[in-house]
């Protein structure tokens, strides 16, 4: 390879150690100069490639790099094979970096020499002292972690579920009794006769907290029957008093009938009798109407006769771009409303999806004198120019009617 005026002997190619100048990357190992990047502490180089296939006494070859072994000197982790580099500037064995803790380790072999505050060396590693904070059984001197290393692996591991901050115990399992032993907290089991004792108070605490229960719902069953009751016997008066006035409005009418003479009054049974037969007849009207009415599903079925006039501002308007109308059916006289579309004829059945319940439930509504009472509801088309009073021209043909 020509550089600055001079030949060189490209990585891969044979050299002298004693003329590795004229290699390309100025070092000569194992009798080939080596690639571009030197590896420190690199002993030999391949052929061809230059790449480094050994190292120094003390190193190991690992991707390329020779990485210090267990004891030997480091600046930084990414120096050594395990990758611990500790204060001291050795390079720690996996033994000394399995558990947390050591602040130095050994020359000669790699392993823990000194733990931080916390911490007991038992070489090569280190382990927590009791009452430390911990994860793992594994990293405590007693080998048992319960949330913080216990004292003694002998004295908690049946029964002890969390040790406390001294490292003695503070929770038990079930079956097992917190108790003083040597002035420690330990766990012992419960003896047989407080367990059946436990077991008995407990079953007749579930009996009478279970009967307990079952009178608070016993009591709110009564309750939610005694309320349905008082509202069926309302919904029963009101259809009396209803039933009631009607009876009354027509004995009025009987009342202010021309008078007669004593003698031909007639006897109360037949008074009642034809008070009776008015109610049946009202009844059979009011059904009558219904049927006529409910029958209407086309808006040439209706006759419309005015526009019922709302708020000059509105000018007969009404919610939902609706107007309403006096129309007959047959000679009943009734009220349509009238939710004009503004776009087509899908609107307007949304439109009528939109307000279907509620339509629905006016429907099932029985006559009441604060409730504008349903018949029926349909989406039609209609010449608005049929309809009296109209002069907007802006609404399409398409809309839906509320009889």
């Amino acid at each position: 390879v020509l550089h600055n005026g001079t030949c060189l002997i490209s990585p891969g190619y044979p050299c002298h150690t004693y003329d590795e100048m004229h290699c390309e990357s100025h070092q000569c190992l194992g009798g080939f100069c080596c690639q571009l990047t030197p590896v420190a502490h690199c002993s030999a180089c391949s052929a061809q490639s230059g790449t480094c296939t050994s190292c120094d006494p003390g190193y190991t070859i690992e991707n390329q790099e020779c990485l210090a072994d267990d004891g030997g000197p480091c600046t930084t982790s990414a120096d050594c094979l395990h990758r611990r580099c500790a204060t001291n500037g050795v390079c720690c064995s996996t033994a000394a970096t399995v558990n947390a803790g050591c602040e130095e380790c050994l020359s000669f072999s790699g392993g823990c020499g000194r733990c931080e505050d916390n911490f007991t060396l038992v070489p090569p590693s280190c382990y927590l002292n009791n009452g430390q904070s911990c994860h793992f059984d594994e990293t405590c001197l007693s080998g048992l972690c319960r949330t913080h290393c216990c004292n003694s692996t002998m004295e908690y591991s049946t029964g002890c579920t969390l040790c406390s901050q001294d490292g003695t115990c503070a929770a038990c399992r079930s079956g097992y009794v917190l108790t003083f032993v040597n002035g420690m907290r330990t766990c012992s089991l419960v003896p047989v006769e407080s367990v059946k004792s436990h077991v008995d108070a407990t079953v007749v605490a579930c009996s009478v907290v279970g009967s307990m229960l079952g009178l608070v719902l016993l009591l709110v069953l009564t309750r939610k029957l005694w309320k349905r009751w008082r509202a069926r016997d309302a919904s029963l008066e009101e259809r009396a008093s209803l039933f009631h006035s009607e009876i009354s409005s027509d004995r009025q009418q009987v009342v202010r009938s021309p008078p007669v003479s004593p003698a031909s009054v007639q006897p109360r049974a037949e008074i009642l009798q034809v008070v009776r037969s008015r109610a049946r007849l009202l009844q059979t009207n009011s059904n009558t109407v219904q049927d006529q009415l409910s029958s209407v599903e086309r808006a040439s079925q209706l006759r419309f006769e005015e526009r019922l006039a709302g708020s000059r501002s509105l000018k007969g308007f009404y919610g939902c771009n609706a107007a309403a109308y006096r129309a007959s059916v047959q000679g009943v006289t009734c009220c349509v409303k009238v939710l004009y579309n503004l776009t087509d004829q899908t609107h307007s059945r949304q439109v009528r999806d939109t307000y279907d319940s509620e339509l629905q439930l006016l429907r099932r509504l029985g006559p009441h004198p604060n409730i504008s009472r349903v018949f029926t509801s349909f989406v039609d088309t209609v010449d608005l120019h049929s309809l009296p009073n109209w002069t907007a021209d802006y609404f399409s043909a398409t809309t839906l009617f509320v009889v």
